[in-house]
């Protein structure tokens, strides 16, 4: 039978080591084109227009648009998941998965371009809502 030191210190290793894998995915998340458009919808969920200003690209009214779709969807309860990122040197198209309460699913393709060092969400290019969602 194993030392107990020995036991607790293979539990507090591994508690250690999930902690350590569980931040760098978490951190890598909030990273590249995915990490801009999670910035985003957070943006507009917290209605911070400030941020969303910032790590945008487009017109005013095309930025408008895109916040405007954003908060009627979660207005009717949906939630987000990104469910793919395809990516070159400095464009990305990343899909979004709205889901809403009454088990409908909507699928949003958001265009993220590179400006320099930093991916903004480009409201002119990401797909547009249908008419019969935004009534």
């Amino acid at each position: 039978m194993p030392p107990k030191g020995l036991a607790i210190g293979g539990i507090l290793a591994s508690i250690a080591l999930a902690g350590v894998t569980l931040a760098v995915f978490s951190l890598s998340q909030m990273r590249g084109p995915e990490g801009s458009v999670h910035r985003f919808l957070m943006a507009v969920a917290e209605q911070d227009l400030r941020t969303v200003d910032k790590i945008t690209a487009g017109t005013e009214f095309e930025k408008r648009v895109a916040v405007g779709f954003v908060t009627q969807a979660f207005q009717l309860g949906a939630r987000y998941q990104v469910v793919d990122v395809r990516q070159s040197s400095y464009r990305a198209r990343v899909g979004v998965l709205l889901r809403f309460p009454d088990g409908a699913e909507l699928p949003w393709i958001v265009s993220v371009r590179r400006v320099g060092r930093t991916w903004l969400v480009d409201t002119s290019q990401s797909t547009r809502p249908g008419p019969a969602f935004m009534n």
